[in-house]
């Protein structure tokens, strides 16, 4: 019995380790999924920054435009070895985009050719660039600048929504506050694209199956003693 402890004191730690890292999986899950159901509510952007999402975080979000200046952050690993990165991009009303387009054009036929009333990208949308904003736009793990352009045609997004203190990470939000000074990243609203609660199944899955490791830790444990 003697010889046998510490190998029954590896798969102990092992199994307790396990039911541990389960448990916060699920924590992590039901935590992330708070004050949203499985089926999203479509809201439009203005909707958004009056009232908030109410109830439901789950959105399909609706009459917006984002700006054409991603922040690139890193992401959490192992992601980054594979040449990801999280983008962050402003995210406005049509009808702040809209005054920001006039005010862009104007200010071009002062200054270069009247005829050219904003910048218009590839894909044929004229971008913006907001330097005030009430919420940005989140696309966790892509291939740099690669693959983003789409993201400029797309009239509706679902994700969920989530205030910046609670999503954004301190070097994160480091980064961004250097980029955009004037404005309370923290309090920013932020659509996490893609996003979306996890099922029941999977939270009591993960829940139940850690519960099942740290106490059969706790058996193999009492029986070598």
């Amino acid at each position: 019995m003697e010889q046998s402890n510490p190998n029954i004191l590896r798969w102990t730690i092992g199994l307790a380790i396990g039911g541990v890292i389960l448990l916060v999986i699920g924590g992590m899950d039901w935590y992330s999924g708070s004050g949203a159901d499985r089926e999203p509510q479509t809201l439009t952007a203005a909707e958004l920054f009056k009232n908030g999402p109410g109830e439901n975080r789950h959105v399909i979000l609706t009459e917006f435009r984002i700006g054409d200046e991603p922040t690139f952050t890193s992401p959490p690993e192992p992601m980054s070895h594979y040449g990801k990165e999280d983008a962050f991009i402003p995210l406005v009303t049509k009808e702040r985009a809209e005054k920001l387009l006039r005010e862009s054009a104007a200010a071009r036929s002062k200054a270069v050719n009247p005829s050219r009333v904003a910048n218009a990208g590839p894909s044929g949308v004229d971008y913006i660039t907001p330097t005030q904003f009430r919420c940005l736009l989140h696309i966790a793990s892509i291939p740099g600048r690669r693959g983003l352009s789409r993201f400029q045609t797309y009239e509706t997004m679902q994700g969920m929504i989530a205030k910046g203190a609670d999503v954004i990470r301190p070097d994160q939000l480091a980064i961004l506050k250097r980029v955009y000074p004037a404005v309370a990243i923290e309090k920013c609203y932020v659509l996490e694209y893609g996003e979306r609660p996890a099922t029941p199944a999977r939270i009591w899955f993960f829940l139940v199956a850690g519960l099942a490791l740290l106490g059969l830790a706790v058996l193999v444990f009492r029986r070598a003693s």
